[in-house]
């Protein structure tokens, strides 16, 4: 799996999506089972092809 670095219509987004106001939206999102389990899977995917993991709060 490439890099990720997250696009919006051509544009990087990397500092919008870093702040606290997102970070508080993504707590509640992820807090649900089934999106908690989807990302998890994501994460084990993306260890095994770049030997890293993104963790989740």
């Amino acid at each position: 799996m490439p890099f990720l670095t997250p696009w919006r219509y051509g544009e990087c987004v990397e500092r919008e999506i870093r702040t606290l106001e997102v970070s508080q939206h993504v707590s509640r999102v992820v807090a649900l089972g089934f999106v908690r389990e989807a990302m998890v899977d994501l994460q084990r995917l993306m260890g095994e092809a770049k030997g890293s993991v993104l963790l989740l709060a």
